[in-house]
């Protein structure tokens, strides 16, 4: 599956949300959630994990399997007469780790190779190459040229995704240490 860049909202989209997600959660927070010192880190651990972002990093692709079909062509310079001519389809794939989440945003104030980003099903890129001879070599070059747009939009979006993870991390750590007080003014009240 890909969708283009211009279709795209921006990475800085992602991060409200991820500070949206901060907010309810700790809007919702109950007092056993940060009662002892054990529940407070298991607490912290959970919203940082439901809100840092992981960066993506790509496995070596793989050759997954090809296929051979013959299609009725129009003609055209390398066929002349028109007519079936054998295609070749290579599916390579890439797994991953990191959220999937950073295929769909662009970076902000960063140039990016405009393109169609090749979108994630699971933890794997899948990427199909169609061909009309059976050239691995070809293939995987159309395969590089195919993934460049994904592969610029994922570098960027790390790069941005660090830097907003240390600035948010600790503002995690001081508005969840800021709401346990609270509960805490609320809860000794009773």
């Amino acid at each position: 599956m890909e969708k283009h860049t211009s279709k795209m909202q921006t990475i800085t989209n992602l991060f409200q949300h991820k500070s949206q997600v901060l907010e309810m959660k700790l809007k919702n927070l109950q007092i056993n959630e940060v009662e002892t010192n054990a529940s407070y880190i298991k607490t912290l651990d959970i919203i940082k994990n439901q809100t840092l972002l992981n960066p993506v990093i790509f496995s070596e692709h793989r050759l997954h399997r090809h296929d051979c079909e013959k299609r009725d062509m129009p003609a055209s310079y390398s066929n002349p007469f028109g007519g079936p001519i054998d295609i070749y389809t290579f599916i390579f794939i890439y797994s991953f780790t990191g959220n999937n989440e950073l295929f769909e945003y662009i970076p902000t104030n960063v140039a990016i190779t405009a393109g169609r980003i090749q979108l994630p099903a699971g933890k794997n890129v899948t990427v199909n190459i169609e061909l009309g001879i059976m050239d691995i070599n070809l293939a995987e070059s159309e395969l590089a040229r195919k993934m460049e747009p994904t592969f610029s939009l994922i570098k960027a979006n790390n790069t941005q995704i660090q830097n907003w993870n240390k600035n948010f991390e600790s503002i995690i750590e001081q508005k969840l240490l800021i709401k346990k007080q609270e509960l805490f003014a609320i809860y000794r009240n009773l």
